[in-house]
């Protein structure tokens, strides 16, 4: 009996030892992405601190994944990624206030324009927000246009849908 609780002790240790560890290296490699999207947003790259990337490391003359804060929010919003640090709490704030308050639409259009076929995480909110911004500027048919191309990039998402028809009506009314 005592080897079967020294058995389970000693991989229950392992388990814990290298849950730890890979949750350090995922902690750490966070801290970098966020510092890296803090530093585009200083340089205005809302692109790239949004959704990262592969850029150019000249010292070594390779491409390397450059963090941003969707990278940061995929490595902590598993359930099973406990515990979730705050640092994660940090980037889904900053990504509410890059979206809500420093996207323009030009560069939001520009995001929606390069990620679409790649990658749509977080492009219907960047779609809603772009549209509003046109609509907001007097740009109605635009804001349009741009409703109804998004429409056929989450043709499954019913509230996402519901959003649009709200936009499309709500430019309907100005009319």
């Amino acid at each position: 009996m005592k080897r079967t609780w020294r058995a389970v002790i000693i991989v229950a240790g392992v388990l814990a030892i290298v849950y730890g560890y890979t949750w350090a290296s995922a902690y750490s490699r966070s801290q970098a992405f966020m510092r890296a999207a803090l530093s585009d947003l200083a340089r205005g790259d809302i692109s790239l601190a949004i959704k990262g990337g592969k850029v150019l490391d000249p010292r070594r003359n390779v491409y390397v994944t450059h963090g941003g804060l969707q990278a940061v929010i995929e490595t902590w919003e598993s359930p099973w990624a406990l515990p979730s640090p705050r640092l994660y709490g940090q980037a889904v704030a900053e990504l509410d206030a890059v979206i809500d308050g420093k996207l323009d639409a030009p560069t939001g259009l520009a995001i929606i324009q390069q990620y679409a076929r790649l990658d749509r995480k977080f492009l219907d909110r960047i779609a809603l927000k772009t549209a509003s911004l046109y609509a907001d500027q007097g740009r109605a048919e635009e804001a349009r246009e741009l409703y109804q191309e998004s429409r056929e990039l989450f043709p499954q998402d019913k509230a996402f849908q519901a959003r649009v028809d709200a936009g499309l009506k709500a430019l309907d009314a100005v009319k």
